[in-house]
């Protein structure tokens, strides 16, 4: 901390200009002594008799988030599978009754362009359905 201080007070005359560094050093009884009314000084100070524990988690909570995420994203990826699956079976149902895209993309609500796209991806066509 010494060498910090000259560092930064180097060419400083007035200790007051670099109160926020030695904020860290000084005890809070000296802090609110020196700079009552410094409001970057009165936060910090709140801030001090805080309970850390509000704001960091520890190792198993971080897992059990990690873990939480994780299947949130791979029930996200299933769902939509599940869904293209879905989509997927109606054009084939619609297309072997004979309906015209145009139908099929209002039924799905998909653009005529998008479903031409699944059918040609899929290789769907009236035959094979």
């Amino acid at each position: 901390m010494d060498n910090l201080k000259r560092e930064c007070s180097n060419g400083i005359k007035n200790e007051y200009d670099y109160r926020y560094v030695f904020m860290f050093d000084l005890d809070t009884e000296k802090l609110e002594k020196y700079y009552p009314d410094d409001n970057v000084i009165n936060v910090f100070l709140a801030m001090s008799t805080l309970n850390y524990e509000d704001f960091w988690i520890g190792p198993d909570e971080d897992k059990a988030k990690l873990l939480n995420t994780e299947r949130n994203i791979n029930f996200s990826k299933g769902l939509k599978k599940g869904s293209n699956e879905e989509k997927i079976n109606v054009i084939k149902n619609l297309l072997s009754v004979n309906s015209p895209v145009e139908t099929i993309a209002v039924a799905i609500s998909l653009s005529v362009d998008e479903v031409k796209n699944i059918i040609k991806k899929h290789e769907i066509n009236k035959n094979n359905v």
